[in-house]
């Protein structure tokens, strides 16, 4: 019956439907939700405004989405799709439909919105292109058609979403029934939610649409809108979405309100129950790259973790300098998310990157800074992928994972340094260049240098190889490495150098291996030996030297070159060495004496230098020649041995020097003739020339000989003369030169001897002479003076002085001694004769009268010279003439005119006066005139012979007053 009844009611509405599309103008739905939900405001309908179509089953279609289980439209993704019948086809572009279709969730939400519908198939789609396994059905038949994977498959697929497997837990795929109802006067196309809505907004949210027998109203399509339509599908269990309804009674109509916000009109055709989807967020890998970014020419290797051993090696480690990028693998998620990917350096801002997980496995990054600096010894790099939804809202967050990329050290092998024995730098090579050689033979102190470029401190092994050329192949010199060192911590500001533990090294002879010696240098990075060892080959050439013996020369006592090719005999000498070196590099060499030994000490000489070494002292022989030898080769090559030299005939001679003596004597010429009689002392100057003692022990002597012609009149030798080095001394004799020579020249000869052998001759000649005998006449009376004389004044007096000086050699050294004599200049004294009765002293001044004699006895005095030695006796004789000249004759020395002493052992007296029965004594005339005040005689003494000369002295006597004359006391009343 109930059937039947909603067949005929949809004949009827059919039938009106067909009467109102020809009698009534019709009108789209429009609600600008301005009123307060809806509260019943809505205009109502005109004749026939309300209508359901009963012809076939009314349901146009489906509305499909999918909400996940908060309710979130999927995609907001809504769409209608029509059933391939009559109506469904027609009304899928005929029939009115909201502007915006919302699923039953949406509606809810936006209940109390505004709404509009218009004649449109916006998100619209046919059953014929959906590809469908069975038809649509109606609503009672979509159970079945739900449960096959394929219908849905389609729907998702147009959603969006793909097939069901893509659905999480907790989605639903929405069904709503599409069905045919004309609202004011206009057939649209409406879900029950939407037919619920235009109901509340023209009726009021509480209606249930009443019942009305016109079509004018809404109560002629309530039993429809208001309970068969949310009866054909709805959701007895509203899964958290809406609340769970039952099925309307068939007596009553559900309002508005309930229709809209509970499950009617709505069926939930599917449901993911697998368990909900939560990506694993996980990183796996970091790749290191060296170049630019995605330039895969040279891996480094990868690393899965955050220390060292995490790092697998694969070609090398990223080192200073290397431009690195990284490639870093985050797994594809068991479904494909939205994800944020962030990649950065510990300690720097992230990068990051929205993408879909699975689409985007790998990425390449080059994280700041990219080149390797002096100062990274690891790249720590950090990444993480983040769950995130469309607005990039963080849905889940993932666990940074570290990788360490460990930075390679930059070592250098950077050098090997060649010190030479006196600690100088022979050669060196490597990193800083090449500089010098070394020599075959050369003593030589190999040392490793290796350098890092990085200022952090990294631990390696080091090993230094030395090799030698041993016929055709090259071999370790050791026999092992001769320098290793462990665990050594270098950085830019500590280098680590070591020397080689053949220390010293004796250069061999590699010229059939290219002269050169061979050294490697290996180096391990202590955290991974094995991929790591590094070498380096450094070649230091080679010469064999050529040192010469240039020259020999000779330096005396006092540091001076000897220049002559004659040298004096006695003299220590010095022999000086120059050494020449023929070859581009420093030597070093031994030196031999004369004697073979060996000289002390080890000398260089630079490259095409030369250099002087002093010999071992010698003492020029009194032979005729004198001769030095001289040698020099390498160092540790020993006297004679040339064998690592380029040229051996260079390295010694003899070189010979003519010898003389170095004393000869020189003859003093005599300031005096030799007088008959006299004894006199002749002098020489012996020389010597050396820088050579000559001393007692030498037998030095000097022979002297005076002769007249042929005949020897005198011959003399001293004995142990001695002579300070390049000085002279005094040699002397006394002795008397004979009478009867009559003028003749006498030769005086000085000879050296050195022992037995005459060394030089010295000589001179002297004119003899005799001594004038002169006295003055007698007087006879006079009784006036001589015609034309005068008063002469006195003579001025004066004295002779010799000085000279002597070398004596006493406790081993000389000492110079200056010796000095004079005749002291002391008057000399006349005393009135005893005849004289009338002689007297007054105030110590004798007055006598004029023809009355006078006697002298005068003993010269003999005084040394001030700031000398008085002299020996050998070294002077007495004063041995002298003469007495007298005022009566001006003080003349002319023959006759004066009167010459007689001397006995060096006292003065006159000489035998005939006029005066041989008393010696001397008148003064009487004519002198009287009252004279000053009657002084003066004595002239010479003959005083020293080393240095004769002396003589002039001496003035004490002075007589005259008083009258002797006729004075033989006359009475004469005066």
């Amino acid at each position: 019956m109930i059937r039947k009844a909603i067949k005929m009611i949809s004949c009827m509405f059919i039938l009106c439907a067909v009467i109102s599309a020809i009698d009534m103008t019709a009108y789209a739905l429009d609600w600008d939700g301005s009123s307060t939900g809806g509260g019943g405001a809505g205009s109502p309908a005109g004749p026939n405004g309300y209508a359901i179509r009963t012809t076939g089953d009314n349901c146009l279609g489906y509305r499909f989405s999918v909400v996940d289980k908060y309710g979130n439209t999927k995609n907001g993704a809504v769409i209608d799709v029509f059933r391939n019948t009559t109506y469904g086809n027609s009304e899928y572009s005929n029939a009115y439909k909201y502007n915006t279709k919302y699923n039953k969730i949406q509606n809810i939400q936006n209940q109390n919105n505004s709404f509009g519908s218009s004649k449109n198939s916006w998100d619209c789609y046919k059953e014929v292109n959906m590809g469908f396994a069975q038809s649509l059905p109606t609503p009672d038949g979509m159970n079945s058609w739900q449960n096959d994977g394929r219908n849905l498959n389609s729907i998702l697929s147009i959603l969006g979403i793909g097939n069901i497997s893509n659905l999480k837990n907790g989605d639903k795929v929405l069904v709503e029934p599409l069905f045919d109802v004309r609202l004011q006067g206009v057939y649209h196309s409406l879900t029950v939610t939407e037919i619920a809505l235009y109901g509340k907004w023209l009726l009021g949210a509480n209606s249930n649409g009443g019942s009305s027998s016109t079509s004018a109203s809404w109560g002629f399509i309530s039993s429809y809108t208001n309970r068969y339509y949310p009866n054909s599908l709805y959701t007895p269990d509203g899964q958290g979405l809406w609340s769970g309804v039952s099925a309307i009674g068939s007596s009553s109509r559900a309002t508005f309100y309930t229709i809209i916000n509970s499950g009617y009109g709505v069926g939930i055709a599917y449901t993911e129950t697998k368990p909900d989807f939560t990506p694993a967020l996980s990183v796996n890998i970091c790749e290191a790259w060296r170049g630019s970014k995605s330039d895969r020419s040279f891996y480094y290797g990868n690393s899965n973790g955050s220390s060292f051993g995490n790092f697998s090696y694969a070609n090398g480690y990223p080192i200073k300098g290397d431009n690195v990028w990284f490639a870093v693998n985050f797994p594809a998620e068991s479904e494909n998310c939205y994800v944020r990917q962030s990649v950065r350096l510990s300690g720097g801002s992230w990068t990051s990157r929205n993408c879909y997980s699975n689409n985007s496995t790998w990425w390449d990054v080059a994280l700041s800074p990219t080149t390797v600096d002096a100062g990274r010894s690891s790249y720590s790099v950090e990444a993480k992928v983040d769950w995130i939804d469309g607005n990039g809202n963080v849905l889940k967050y993932g666990a940074v994972k570290t990788f360490y990329i460990p930075v390679r050290p930059k070592i250098n092998q950077y050098q090997v340094t060649l010190t030479d024995i006196a600690g100088q730098t022979a050669a060196y090579g490597g990193l800083a260049g090449y500089s010098g050689k070394v020599y075959v033979g050369q003593r030589v102190y190999p040392k490793y240098t290796f350098t890092s470029e990085n200022s952090w401190t990294s631990y390696n092994n080091f090993t230094g190889n030395l090799y030698y050329y041993f016929y055709i192949i090259w071999l370790k010199a050791n026999g092992v490495s001769d320098m290793t060192a462990n665990g050594v911590g270098i950085n830019q500001n500590a280098s680590y150098s070591k020397y080689s533990s053949l220390y010293p090294y004796r250069v061999p002879d590699n010229s059939t291996g290219g002269n050169r010696i061979r050294f490697n240098l290996t180096s391990e990075w202590s955290s991974d030996t094995a991929h790591t060892s590094q070498s380096t080959w450094i070649d230091i050439p080679t010469v064999k030297a050529d040192v010469e013996l240039y020259d020999i020369k000779l330096i005396d006592a006092h540091g001076n070159y000897i220049t002559d090719r004659e040298i004096y005999a006695y003299q220590t000498v010095t022999p000086q060495y120059i050494y020449k070196n023929n070859t581009n590099c420093t030597v070093y060499v031994e030196g031999y004496n004369d004697d073979n030994t060996q000289i002390n000490g080890i000398y260089a000489i630079p490259a095409g230098g030369t250099i002087a070494v002093n010999g071992k002292q010698m003492k020029v022989p009194y032979e005729s020649t004198f001769s030095v030898w001289g040698g020099v080769y390498l160092e540790g090559a020993g006297r004679t041995n040339t064998s690592w030299e380029s040229n051996g005939d260079n390295n010694q001679w003899l070189r010979y020097w003519y010898v003389k003596h170095p004393l000869t004597i020189e003859a003093i010429t005599p300031n005096s003739y030799y007088r008959e009689g006299v004894e006199v002392i002749t002098s020489f100057k012996v020389k010597n020339a050396a820088i050579a003692d000559f001393i007692p022990g030498s037998n030095i002597s000097v022979k002297f000989t005076v002769s007249n012609g042929t005949t020897v009149l005198y011959t003399g030798i001293k004995t142990n003369i001695v002579i300070p080095s390049e000085n002279e001394n005094l040699v002397y004799f006394k002795w008397t030169v004979p009478r009867y020579l009559y003028g003749a020249y006498i030769t005086v000869k000085g000879e050296v001897y050195d022992n037995d052998a005459k060394i030089d001759t010295g000589q001179i000649s002297v004119k003899s002479t005799t001594v004038t005998d002169s006295q003055t006449p007698d007087t006879q009376y006079e009784s006036s003076k001589p015609s034309g004389w005068s008063i002469s004044s006195t003579p001025s007096t004066y004295s002779n002085s010799a000085t000279w000086s002597e070398w004596v050699y006493s406790n081993g050294s000389f000492t110079k001694k200056t010796y000095g004599i004079m005749i002291a200049n002391y008057p000399i004294t006349i005393t009135p004769d005893t005849d004289s009765p009338s002689a007297s002293q007054i105030n110590g001044i004798w007055n006598v009268k004029s023809g009355y004699g006078f006697t002298l006895q005068s003993t010269p005095v003999r005084q040394s010279v001030s700031g000398t030695l008085y002299p020996s006796s050998p070294a002077y004789t007495y004063v041995q003439n002298g003469y007495m000249t007298f005022p009566e004759y001006n003080y003349s020395a002319v023959s006759g005119r004066y009167r010459m002493l007689e001397s006995s052992y060096g006292t003065f007296r006159f000489a035998a006066n005939p006029a005066a029965n041989n008393k010696k004594v001397h008148f003064i005339p009487l004519w002198y005139p009287n009252g004279t005040q000053n009657y002084t005689a003066s004595c002239y003494f010479y003959d005083f012979w020293t080393p240095a000369g004769m002396l003589s002295a002039r001496l003035n006597s004490n002075s007589f007053t005259i008083n009258g004359s002797l006729y004075d006391d033989h006359y009475i009343g004469r005066n």
